[in-house]
């Protein structure tokens, strides 16, 4: 699998090896690839970014329209038609593919808390 980009900038992954390389070809980068690469670069390869897994009020796709929401104290699960899932817990987000791999794991922002509640409202 291979993502190129406009820059001429790349990455692959082949034989669960993960490679970016810079314009000129060169390799800047070489190990054994996650979970989280190969998502990423399916949904690049498909076109799907974290701006797809919306809820459908707020223009995203039918499939991609919430059908589960728990919260608990301060986290919040929501579970979507397309198989993808957005969390916060303890105040980490965490986006996963329909396959439950990691694509996306940073600090929450106030956005991620707004975007999650009104998905389950």
């Amino acid at each position: 699998m291979e993502v190129r980009y406009a820059d001429g900038t790349k990455e692959e992954i082949e034989n669960g090896r993960y490679e970016r390389k810079n314009a000129q070809n060169r390799t800047v980068e070489e190990r054994l690839a996650t979970g989280a690469d190969v998502s990423r670069l399916r949904s690049l390869a498909n076109g799907i970014s974290i701006d797809n897994v919306r809820s459908s009020g707020q223009g995203g796709t039918a499939g991609s329209r919430p059908t589960k929401t728990e919260r608990k104290g301060n986290n919040i699960e929501v579970n979507y038609a397309n198989g993808w899932k957005e969390e916060i817990e303890f105040g980490r987000y965490e986006l996963k593919d329909p396959y439950n791999r990691t694509v996306v794991e940073r600090n929450a922002t106030a956005a991620d808390r707004r975007r999650l509640q009104s998905a389950g409202n």
